[in-house]
């Protein structure tokens, strides 16, 4: 059908196109290479931090008895872990940057 081929067609020139932009945008600008490639850092860095986070938040949930109440540590741990998903959901951006 013709409509499948035109979506076909516009979609893979809109997918060169996003790549393309990039592209330009990484070579030309300067600076933004590097905020990139800080960003891709501060994300794997998070990622591999909230593991560790919710890991020994896990733990210390193990070792308590009372649900109830939390304490300092696992309170602190899951300040960590939000600040943490805050850094993963805007793609390694610190939480007040600002375009």
């Amino acid at each position: 059908s013709l409509i499948g081929q035109t979506y076909t067609t516009l979609k893979s020139s809109t997918e060169f196109m996003q790549k393309f932009v990039t592209s330009l945008c990484l070579a030309t600008i300067p600076g933004v290479q590097e905020w990139k490639m800080d960003s891709a850092m501060r994300l794997a860095e998070a990622r591999a931090e909230l593991r560790e986070v919710q890991q020994q938040l896990e733990d210390a949930a193990g070792f308590d008895d009372d649900d109830d109440e939390k304490s300092p540590e696992e309170v602190e741990l899951a300040e960590r872990e939000a600040q943490l998903m805050g850094t993963i959901s805007n793609q390694g951006s610190p939480a007040d940057f600002v375009w």
